[in-house]
């Protein structure tokens, strides 16, 4: 019983551990996200008609 408890707290631990490296890899995609967007803005806000 305690090992079944034992496995069950490290499967928890490690698949918390994967959603904060999942978490902060969308962060920094958000924040590349966020350059290009503001890149694009700067070059479309340069065309005028």
């Amino acid at each position: 019983m305690v090992d079944a408890i034992d496995m069950d707290v490290s499967e928890i631990n490690m698949l918390n551990q994967e959603g904060m490296e999942n978490l902060q890899s969308t962060l920094r995609a958000c924040a590349d996200l966020e350059q290009q967007a503001t890149r694009l803005k700067q070059l479309v806000g340069r065309f005028k008609i």
